[in-house]
């Protein structure tokens, strides 16, 4: 059982995590308590990997601070970004996860970062042992799913000039804290295309 002034320090080092566990109503405090002391705090560098092609996955990660991109590479290495996460998204390849398969993704910090990180053991423990917890696994695999959809219904059906646009209204932020090489590698361009796209965009407006 924690004493008091620890149950305070974890939730001072995981102040976003706290937030968003507390906002949704499902927990009380002992549980939350525990909850958050299945997580680790962990600082990562600039273009530090967390995930790489071929590993397994087995840990489950909560973005504090900073932002992540995920990307595969192809035979021609050339890199392809599937999305960007920033502050208070989970980072994980599920699929890698569930099944514990080698992942084809790379995980990797665009900005220096802090992250809550919790392996996979205490993560499917924590899904046994509060339903709730469970349920919202759930739907972050849906919703991962339906992002998924998405991603591949603009890529098939939209020109690159729509995917930015969405980009940029979605995660406006992007364009501040992303390089250029990045949003190109996303929209599937040269980055020279994407100054380009950038510069006709600005003088239409």
């Amino acid at each position: 059982m924690f004493g008091q002034q620890r149950c305070q320090e974890i939730r001072l080092l995981m102040t976003r995590l706290t937030n968003f566990l507390q906002s949704t109503g499902w927990f009380s405090d002992s549980q939350l308590t525990d909850i958050l002391s299945r997580f680790n705090t962990l600082e990562i560098k600039r273009k530090e990997h967390i995930l790489q092609e071929g590993e397994i996955c087995k840990r489950v990660a909560y973005v504090e601070h900073g932002s992540f991109r995920t990307y595969s590479v192809d035979d021609n290495l050339h890199e392809s970004v599937t999305h960007f996460s920033f502050e208070d998204w989970w980072v994980a390849d599920l699929h890698s996860l569930e099944n514990q398969t080698p992942t084809v993704y790379n995980i990797q910090a665009v900005e220096d970062s802090t992250i809550e990180v919790i392996n996979r053991n205490d993560f499917f423990s924590l899904m046994e042992k509060y339903p709730k917890f469970k349920d919202g696994h759930i739907q972050l695999v849906r919703r991962s799913h339906a992002a998924m959809m998405n991603r591949i219904q603009e890529i098939r059906f939209k020109s690159v000039e729509e995917r930015y646009l969405d980009l940029i209204q979605r995660q406006p932020q992007t364009l501040q804290r992303i390089p250029q090489q990045y949003i190109a590698a996303y929209l599937g361009i040269e980055p020279q295309s994407l100054s380009r796209l950038r510069k006709r965009i600005f003088d239409n407006k």
